[in-house]
Parts: structure tokens; sequence; C-alpha cells
């Protein structure tokens, strides 16, 4: 008996569908039995064929009835017990530590200030691109290496910007930087090629180093940057560099150990990564010139990012190979798509062809500066002598050496007490004992303004208050 409810809100064919089930799985309907044909159980009840057929069809989908040509539905084999009995669901685990308080200011170095983001531009832009795309472009797959209109608008800026000598060919589009070292590491064998990294470093290139079983090899740094005498004897095969803004002390890397690394790398049959991520926030000088720039042998990999002079969401980065590895990019990954949207991809193409990058560019960097120079001065006036800081050049982020006994674990905790995020430099470290023990980085990038004087009264507090 099936019983239907034709005032009630559910459909007509989810109330089949459930009578029928709760039949079979309490046992009602046994092992192979039929169900009443559609056309009967539809005049029996006085609704539409449509509606029984789409119960019929929801039952057979999820397993407890099997159609047989011209003789109807029949019943599958189901154990009631178990199927009427499912699995509890699993116990809520209780916290373990309380939830995270917000902060009320927020130094975390990639941090942007949003009102930075040439947001008018851009949507004009894009919606010109939604406008031209024809349908069967969005119902194709993407370009592999990115789309070229793309490739070919960075290759030009490269060159113009940082003096990048390449094709637009050898200019394979990704999602990020660390997707482009995804994407780089598998055109290596770490069981016959090590790494060398800067040391302190970026942590994300170490980490992908040794999720993809490279042997990771820290080099130290020092206000130069990378000791490029270290690498004699040295015999990686793989070194990981950011010359231009050395992550995160803020050094440049100087024309004599440029070419002592680009020595190195020729000699020992070795690669460079360069990493440029934020090569355009120079303040005080032009823009350095890519190692890249200076390469005679083809051993520079050199890669970027729109993050930090657009946003991180547009998930934007490149990678220029050389060309003696270009063939094996296309043998080793040439069946991954592009990750990054297409119409992200031709916006940002019009926007550099366009000039509005390099006007953007030029406004971004007079806007760091000010807000640089606010955020210093803030800092001068309220800790005075009681704070060293560094990475003034360049960026959106300082070093800061805090002169107390309180080492920089203690510093963190207690600016989060009051709702203030620092962050220390330790992790930056393959030996951590090897850091400061007061060193800290600031990025200003990410907080307002008129938000310095009190973010940082309340650092002096938790860090100087008796």
């Amino acid at each position: 008996m099936i019983c239907i409810d034709k005032s009630s809100k559910t459909p007509l064919y989810l109330q089949i569908y459930t009578c029928i089930k709760s039949d079979i799985l309490s046992g009602r309907y046994t092992a192979h039995s039929r169900l009443p044909a559609t056309r009967q159980l539809a005049k029996d009840l006085g609704i539409s064929r449509n509606t029984v057929d789409l119960s019929y069809q929801q039952l057979v989908l999820e397993g407890y009835i099997t159609p047989h040509p011209c003789s109807g539905f029949e019943v599958e084999p189901i154990d009631p017990v178990a199927a009427d009995n499912p699995r509890p669901p699993k116990e809520k685990a209780s916290p373990s530590l309380p939830p995270a308080k917000p902060m009320l200011y927020d130094f975390w170095y990639p941090l942007l200030d949003p009102s930075f983001f040439p947001l008018k531009t851009w949507k004009k832009l894009y919606s010109s691109v939604l406008n031209d795309i024809a349908a069967q472009k969005y119902a194709a797959y993407p370009a592999r290496r990115g789309e070229p209109q793309l490739q070919e608008a960075i290759a030009a800026y490269l060159f113009r910007s940082r003096g990048v000598h390449c094709q637009a060919e050898q200019v394979i589009i990704s999602c990020g930087v660390q997707m482009n070292l995804e994407l780089l590491l598998k055109l290596f064998d770490p069981a016959r090629c090590s790494a060398a990294i800067e040391e302190p470093g970026y942590t994300g290139a170490k980490d992908l180093l040794l999720a993809n079983h490279f042997r990771v090899i820290p080099l130290k740094t020092d206000h130069d940057g990378l000791q490029t005498d270290l690498l004699t004897g040295c015999s990686a095969g793989l070194l990981y560099l950011t010359p231009s803004h050395q992550f995160p002390t803020g050094a440049v890397l100087p024309a004599n150990r440029r070419m002592a690394a680009l020595d190195w790398a020729e000699k020992n049959h070795a690669y460079l990564i360069e990493d440029d991520y934020d090569s355009e926030l120079r303040y005080f000088s032009n823009s350095v010139p890519s190692l890249q720039s200076f390469d005679r042998s083809g051993c520079v990999i050199y890669m970027g990012t729109f993050s930090k002079v657009l946003s991180p969401g547009l998930r934007i980065s490149y990678l220029v190979l050389p060309q003696q590895l270009l063939q094996r990019y296309l043998s080793v990954c040439g069946f991954y798509l592009c990750q990054v949207p297409l119409a992200n991809q031709l916006t940002l193409a019009r926007f550099i062809n366009s000039g509005g990058l390099e006007r953007h560019i030029r406004r971004l960097r007079h806007c760091c500066a000010e807000k640089q120079a606010a955020f210093l001065k803030t800092v001068r006036r309220i800790f005075g002598d009681k704070i060293q800081i560094s990475g003034k050049d360049a960026g959106l982020h300082l070093l800061v050496n805090v002169k107390t006994t309180l080492p920089s674990e203690e510093l963190v905790s207690r600016a989060k007490a009051l709702g203030v995020g620092v962050y220390a430099t330790k992790p930056f470290w393959s030996d951590p004992s090897a850091a400061s023990e007061h060193q800290l980085i600031l990025g200003y990038g990410g907080v307002h303004q008129e938000d310095f004087e009190p973010a940082l009264r309340l650092l002096f507090r938790a860090w100087f208050a008796s």
C-alpha cells in the first residue's frame, strides 16, 4: 500500500520513492520480488506515469531495484538490518586549544593594502574581455602553458623592466610561485641532483624541495645576500636564490657575487633558480637588473609573480625556462593544463599591453614608499632606540631587532595576547639556533596607515611596559 498526500509540499515522486524504499529496508519487499508496473501504479494513485517513473529511476540509481526489459522492476537483495541502521556519526573531537583570538592588527608579511589594487581599470578591462570572448573559447580547454597573448605580453614586459631575454614560448603561466617550483622540480631527478638554498630563506621553497625528496644544502647569507664563496666545492645541481631582494633580510646581491654565482653554475652544469618575487617595489633606487639578464649560457631559470604588485588572489605567476630546458618541460610536464582562469589571463595581457601595469607600478611604488616612511616615523617616535630596523630599501616588510632580553617566541606571544600579530624569523632558518634571538619580521602592507599608531603602542606596551 502506497499512500500519498497531494496537498503536501513534498513532491509526489519523492513520497512514492520514500514509501517504497522504507518497505524494501523493512523487509516488506523481499529480494527479487517485483514492484507494481508503473502504468498500473500511476492509475491506482491517480497521478501521471512520469511521476512514478521518476521515483522508480531514483530507486534504480541508488541500487534498491533493478529494471528488467519487458518484465518490470525487481528488488535487489539488501540486508534490512544493516541498511536500516546506518553508522552513527563520528563524535566531534573536543578542541585541544581554545579558538584563536582575532587579531586587531596583523603585521603578517604577505598581506597587501587592498586600496592599492587598480580596481576601476581592472573591472573595465575584465568586462571587455568577457564581451570579446567567444562562447566556444570558454567551452574549450585552456592553453597548456598559458594564453599566447599573456606569454607575449609578459616576455615583452620582462625585457623592458628587468632586462630578461626570452621568447614568449619560454614563458610558462601558473597559479603561484609554489606551483612554478612544483612543475620545475619535475624536470630534475632528486636521486642525482641536490639543491642549495639561502639561509635564512623562503620556507615555501625549502618545504617543496624536501617534499619532492631533494637533499637541501643551506648556504649562509650576510648583509649583501648569498655568500657566494660558499659555493666553492658545492655539489648542488640547483641553487634557489632571491638576488634582487633577499627574503627575509632585504639584501641586494652585488654584481661581483652575481657573476660568481653565474660562473659557478656554468662550470658545474648547474641551474640558478632566480625568484624575483617583488623586484618592482624599490623605493630609493632604480630596479636592479635581473640575474637572468647577465646569463649567457642558459643556466638561469627565472620566475616571478603578480601577487605583490596586483593581488595574490589572482593566482598569476610565471616561469621563464632556458631554451635547453623547454623541450624537457614539454616532454615531462607538457600534459599539464594551465590553472589560471582564462579571463584573468586575458585581462592581465590587456593591462600590460596598454601600459596600465607600468603606470600602476609607478603609483604603487610611490604609495608604498609613503606608507613605509609613515610607518618608520611612527616606530621611531614610539620605540626610540629600543628597536633596530633593516631591509628598508624595498618590499612590504621590515626586519626588526628588539633590544630586550625576551626571546622572539615570547615577543610574539605577548603581542598576540594584546591582539597584534608579529612573526619571528626563526622559521626561515634550517637551523633555528643560528637565528637572532630577538628578531621579528613586520609586514606593514596589510595594516592601514591610521592604525600604525595604536598597533605600535600596543606592541610597546607588550614588550616594555613594566
